[in-house]
Parts: C-alpha cells; structure tokens; sequence
C-alpha cells in the first residue's frame, strides 16, 4: 500500500513537471516577433474598430469570434507593456493548456494520474500539435471548445445529468463561430451520440432540443455564412484533391517534423500502424463497455471530419487542407491515449506497452525538433530585423511575392509596398528618375529571373528567412 501512495505521488510530480517544461517551452518560443501572413492577417483585425472587425470577418472564409476574444486580449495586455505578437501567441497556448487539464481532470477522475499524463503528452507533443498552440489563429481554441463538447457528450452519455447537456451545447456553439470544420466536428460528435441511443426515445427527445438550439444559436451567422460559401465557390486558394492531399493529411496526423533517416516516416507509419491495431483489439475485445466505444468513435473524429472536407472538395470545389483536423486532434490523442490504457486480456497487454513507448519517444523528437526550429527562426528574424531597420522611410520597397510583400507591410507600417515581378526589376528602376533608393525582395526560386538595373549600383544585402519564406534582398541606389 506504502509503495502504491509513492508511485502515485511521484506521478503526480510527473505530471506536474510535465506541464512545467511544456509552459517554459511555449513561453520560450512565443517571445519571437516572427510570423507568417496568416498571422498578420490576425494581428491585421484586431487593429481595425470593432464594427469593421466584424464586417471583414463577415467577408472572410471564418467565423468571428476568435478575432473577438483576440482583440479582447490584445487590449488588455497592451496595458501592461506586452507587445502584440508575443500577446497572440500566448493567447493561442491559453486553450492548448485547457485542453490538457480538462482532458487531465476527467481521465485522472476515471483512470488515476498515470492515465492523465500519458493523456497530457499525447495531447502536447503529438505532430503539430506544439506548433499550432503558438501560431496566432484559432485552430487552438477550436481544439479546446470541441474537445470539450467530446468530453461533455461523453457524460452525457453515461448520466444524461442536465449540466451536462448545456456545457455541450455551449462549447459545440462556442466550436462552430470559432471555425466551421470545427462546427462538422461537432456534428460529428452528436451524430455518434445518436447512433449511440438509437433506440432511445426519451434520449432521442433531449438530443434533437440540443441540435435545435445549436442551430437556433448559429441563426444570426447563417446568412453570412452562406454568402461566404458562394465567395469561395466563385474562387479560392485551396488546390484540388489529389493522391498527394491524402498523404499530406497522413503526414499532419501522424509524422513528426524529423527528416532525418526517415524517422518522420517510420514514426508516422508506426504510429498509424499502432492506432489500427488499437482500434482492432478494441473493437473486437471481449472487455468492450461504453467508455471503450465512446474512445473508438473519438478517435474518428478528425477522419470522418477529413472525409466530409474531401467529399465537399470532390463534389464542389476543394475547400479542405490538412490543418482543418486541427480542432478534431485533441479528441483523436485523447482516444488515442484512452485505447493504449484499455482493459485488455494479458496477451494483448504488451501492444499497450508498445503504444506507449512510441508516443513518449515521438514526443521527444517533436518537442526536440518545435524547439530547435523554433530556436533557429528566431535567429532568421532578428537578421531580417536588421534589414527592416535598414530601410529608410523615403525608400521605395517592392517585392515579388504577395505574402512577403503583406509581411513588408506589417513590419515597415506602411502600406504603399510595390507587388514587381522579378523581370520588370530593371525596366522599373532603371526608367524611375531622382535619386530615390529602391529595396526590392526576391524570392529565392525567382532569382533566375531577375534582370539587374543597369543605371544603378546594386548591392546584394544577402538571402534571409521569416518563416516559410525564402529571399534575397536588393538594394539599389
């Protein structure tokens, strides 16, 4: 009995150093004023009045209310001296670490800490799952509130007690004006309610005024929304389905970000591998209960939210990208963390073993890897920093790429940053009469079609990175 109270008690040290590195980690990657476009974009609608805010989200392809509760933040943090994008980034680690302790609370309330940590570093250090709880979007907080409608539907399930129905429809409503693939998570999760209780009226009754409410709820969007699904219908940016979409999904599941001797493949393919051998025992385990079926249905969630996202690409236009199961991934960990630690005869007891080796050691790589790469674009910011300090406010700035151009724009604070092709390069400058001094941005893979000014002295400053972006930058004078 002593040695039990003393292991429960070293795990939950455990679990609390645990949550101690990950907040250290986070805290240590988001102090970076480096972000991509989405990010700006973000940074972009909290700056505009409230009533704007909204009509451009209005006009965006997402709900509101992330850029709600952001610019919210945002103001109250700018009163103590924190700068906007740390400020985003903490904002987005917020729900991350909701998701973990919520999830934390009830798998240690039914299976003990042990459980609760495997579940919390399933949930943390899982692919992509670290890098999205610092990018400044709402993919984290759709994660939360969906994971969350799970957790409820769960106890719904299993007590049918009237709080539980409400904090169900609360967070699946909450889900659905963060991000409309979250808004199908949540369908997905009362349809797996329905199918549960297919034979019970009474149950039937109180689902459907939960589902009439949702919908009751989402009313004062609905008309947006579709005008927005026209927007996009007439265009957008999202390329077609193809062989290669269904291995880029595979590889924002399951591989983590380590390129070397393949081991983002091999740990991909046995993650993967392992799940279906879960997923096999407990579908077909002689120890099956509620709690077990409930973890299957789970761990579907973000497949079955793939596979509508595909179907609606395939039958209209593609509308779906990887990052879109980002709101179902805290359901599928959790599950995933639920079937290595199911009941399970003596002879099957050794692929739970196995299962939980592996997500320690793809932990560890990915932790390993968001921090290093994390680390590194720090360093590529802080010399695109300099160049930014370089240009003088009379400068004339182009570039050649929309989003290094949106970037410009942010970082210099000005709007009139010039969209040139490489090879208009010298015809512009070279016909541009004074003595005006030109910046131009060349992304990398455009350097073979630069002509260079021939009435003015170049200066290559040097190639330089801001997240996905690649380019040499120009100064003539």
């Amino acid at each position: 009995m002593e040695n039990r109270l003393n292991r429960d008690k070293w795990i939950r040290v455990g679990y609390v150093f645990f949550l101690f590195l990950l907040l250290a980690a986070l805290l240590y990657c988001s102090n970076s004023g480096s972000l991509w476009v989405d990010e700006i974009f973000s940074l972009e609608m909290v700056e505009l009045p409230w009533k704007k805010m909204i009509e451009r989200a209005a006009g965006d392809v997402h709900p509101p209310l992330y850029y709600i509760m952001l610019k919210i933040f945002i103001e109250v943090t700018r009163g103590f001296g924190v700068e906007d994008a740390f400020a985003g980034k903490l904002f987005s680690s917020i729900p991350f670490f909701l998701t973990i302790l919520l999830t934390g609370k009830r798998v240690a309330e039914k299976r003990g800490t042990a459980a609760a940590l495997l579940s919390a570093v399933c949930l943390a250090v899982m692919p992509n799952m670290l890098n999205y709880a610092i990018e400044i979007r709402g993919y984290s907080w759709a994660m939360f509130f969906v994971t969350a409608a799970y957790l409820y539907a769960g106890e719904v399930l299993w007590n049918s007690r009237e709080k539980d129905w409400r904090f169900l429809l609360a967070f699946g409503a909450l889900a659905a004006y963060t991000h409309y693939f979250a808004c199908v998570s949540v369908a997905i999760i009362y349809l797996g309610m329905l199918i549960w209780h297919k034979n019970d009226i009474k149950f039937f009754k109180r689902w459907l005024v939960n589902v009439l409410a949702s919908c009751l709820l989402y009313l004062p969007w609905l008309t947006i929304l579709i005008r927005q699904m026209g927007k996009v219908m007439d265009g957008y940016w999202i390329g077609p389905i193809t062989l290669h979409s269904l291995y880029e999904y595979f590889r924002f599941l399951f591989e983590p970000p380590a390129d070397t001797l393949h081991i983002d493949i091999i740990f991909g393919i046995a993650l993967a591998a392992v799940y279906g051998v879960l997923f096999f025992c407990t579908l077909c385990g002689k120890r099956k209960n509620r709690e077990s079926g409930w973890l299957l249905w789970g761990s579907l969630i973000p497949i079955l939210t793939g596979v509508v996202g595909i179907a609606v690409s395939l039958l209209f236009r593609p509308v779906f990208v990887a990052r879109y199961m980002i709101p179902a991934l805290g359901c599928f960990w959790m599950a995933y963390a639920g079937l290595i630690l199911a009941d399970r005869d003596e002879r099957k007891r050794f692929v739970s073993a196995a299962a939980a080796a592996l997500i320690l050691a793809v932990g560890l790589v990915d932790t390993a890897q968001f921090v290093r790469w994390e680390t590194i674009r720090k360093g590529y910011y802080e010399d695109f920093q300099g160049v930014i300090d370089a240009i003088g406010k009379e400068a004339h700035v182009s570039a050649d790429g929309e989003h290094i151009q949106w970037c410009l724009k942010y970082y210099l604070k000005r709007e009139e940053i010039e969209y040139m092709e490489a090879d208009r390069v010298r015809a512009v400058v070279d016909n541009t009469e004074g003595n005006r001094e030109f910046w131009y941005f060349c992304s990398t893979e455009n350097m073979d079609d630069m002509w260079l000014p021939e009435n003015r002295k170049t200066e290559q400053i040097g190639e330089y990175h801001l997240e996905y972006y690649n380019f040499y930058v120009f100064r003539f004078i």
